[in-house]
């Protein structure tokens, strides 16, 4: 804001409005659609979204704008490094282990695999045992569900299911 000036005890005395070097860069690239949110993510510096409870954190809103997805708005809050749950067309080996771990065990699910979602950031591929009820089928549903929540939701902001019948050969 032009013409008003911090008191020098301020954390922010020094804070002249213009953006961070690196993070302008960063934001460029993603402007231009060859940068990515992880860059934009590793090169801010305080967290005061995540400090004041925000799920989300638009950066720099009057241009294109980046959304910096929740779980690296908690990583920045928590000063640990965030790396995106899909990159590259891949789903990271930490949260595709997660899932497996999560749901290891269950019974009726034949298989698990993570891979890049169409509606959500992960899609969880199950692979059930023939047969089902409608009941046993919501049951199984239901505790995946949980176990996914309480497990990868650190790791993923949103995550979609897919479920097939198991092949009985």
């Amino acid at each position: 804001m032009t013409g008003r000036s911090l008191p020098p005890t301020s954390r922010f005395a020094t804070d002249d409005g213009v953006a961070d070097p690196a993070l302008a860069t960063a934001l460029a690239a993603c402007t231009r659609g060859d940068g990515f949110v992880a860059d934009v993510v590793a090169a801010l510096a305080a967290a005061a979204a995540a400090a004041q409870g925000r799920d989300l954190l638009v950066v720099d809103p009057g241009a294109a704008g980046v959304v910096v997805p929740r779980p690296a708005v908690a990583a920045l809050a928590s000063g640990v490094a965030w790396h995106p749950a899909v990159q590259a067309g891949r789903v990271s080996p930490e949260v595709a282990g997660t899932v497996t771990r999560a749901l290891d065990g269950v019974v009726d699910l034949l298989a698990v695999e993570a891979v890049p979602g169409r509606r959500g950031e992960v899609a969880v591929l199950l692979t059930v045992r023939p047969g089902l009820s409608r009941a046993e089928l919501d049951a199984l549903v239901t505790g995946v569900c949980d176990r996914l929540v309480a497990q990868v939701s650190d790791f993923v902001d949103s995550l979609e299911l897919r479920v097939s019948g198991g092949d009985a050969g």
